[in-house]
């Protein structure tokens, strides 16, 4: 967390004690996430990072965290940094407050960082973190439109994150291979 008061910033891990850990190929450094490092504004004026959010943190807007999804990629990546600090992968969906969604792909400059996972969230509701210039579609959000809209993503994951251990816990380690239909989106998990 971030603590206004003397500009330090503290990245606690999660602490969570059970955490699922299947197969990974969930995500790739092109993806849809952010990475660890990424902070987003909580509810009550701190930003946290993206590895240290766990079940019940108030996100801006009073959205809780009802899951946080880790998926190590391990590998160099390529990321797309918006403003300061928020690194994402190239199609994860984002704003300017207010604007049209966008893939970060189609107005960055990629840089290689050494993260070696990446993170989405399951929101209660709402669907959308912010880092205070751009806001992020998280998992389920149920949004029509250019670029937001996705039938996996955008609703079904959800029914298939439920069905996995550590959701209950609110945490959930992926490590599945996504499958793919033929107009080549997503479509579920081949566990």
């Amino acid at each position: 967390m971030f603590n206004h008061s003397n500009g330090e910033l503290h990245i606690p891990r999660p602490a969570v004690s059970t955490r699922t850990s299947l197969i990974n190929t969930m995500h790739s450094s092109e993806g849809g996430c952010f990475f660890e490092t990424a902070l987003f504004e909580m509810e009550n004026g701190d930003l946290c990072s993206a590895c240290s959010l766990v079940k019940g943190d108030v996100m801006k807007g009073g959205f809780k965290v009802e899951c946080v999804i880790a998926s190590k990629i391990g590998e160099l990546s390529l990321a797309y940094r918006l403003g300061d600090k928020t690194e994402v992968t190239a199609y994860h969906p984002f704003r300017y407050k207010g604007g049209a969604w966008c893939f970060p792909i189609e107005h960055m400059k990629s840089v290689r960082i050494d993260e070696r996972c990446v993170y989405n969230l399951v929101l209660d509701r709402g669907h959308v973190v912010t880092d205070g210039r751009h806001e992020f579609v998280t998992l389920g959000h149920g949004m029509k439109g250019a670029v937001v809209e996705h039938p996996f993503f955008g609703g079904k994951i959800v029914d298939e994150l439920k069905k996995m251990d550590g959701w209950n816990d609110g945490y959930i380690e992926l490590r599945v291979k996504m499958t793919r239909g033929k107009d080549g989106l997503v479509n579920g998990f081949d566990v």
